[in-house]
């Protein structure tokens, strides 16, 4: 559970929310990424380990906007929102293969709510929104790097 001491709420045009505190997360055996090395931009990042695992790492001043939608933001979603946030934000800039990992970071995304206490039918409405075509039209659509 991502603790309100480590963000803040900002005013932004496009942010709710950074971080005060870098935060670090292993990703599930089923992302199944094989990295020579770091990946990612100044804000996140994906880091293998030696012992085959990969850790989602965010800068401490990295902001995201939370979870989108009808929906309001508490401490069952505000850890998932960063992550998924943060996985599609790699997905979009090229660094992660489009649709897999969309598809793969949605998932984790439900599995992260029900650990920090969603209710089962919020997390599966979370899902289904988030695996929307409408929605993956709007958001998931890589942008060339240069």
């Amino acid at each position: 559970m991502l603790r309100e001491k480590d963000y803040k709420r900002i005013k932004h045009k496009k942010y709710k929310y950074q971080l005060k505190l870098s935060q670090k997360y292993r990703l599930p055996d089923y992302f199944n990424l094989d990295l020579d090395g770091a990946i990612g931009n100044g804000y996140i990042k994906l880091l293998p380990h030696t012992d085959g695992y990969t850790s989602l790492y965010f800068s401490s001043d990295y902001s995201w906007d939370g979870c989108s939608g009808p929906t309001w933001d508490d401490k069952t979603n505000m850890r998932g929102g960063l992550i998924h946030d943060g996985l599609w934000q790699l997905v979009s800039e090229g660094f992660l293969e489009y649709p897999k990992y969309a598809k793969i970071a949605n998932r984790f995304f439900r599995e992260v709510l029900i650990q920090d206490g969603m209710w089962k039918f919020r997390a599966w409405y979370y899902y289904w929104a988030v695996n929307n075509p409408v929605v993956i039209r709007m958001y998931a659509k890589p942008k060339e790097r240069k």
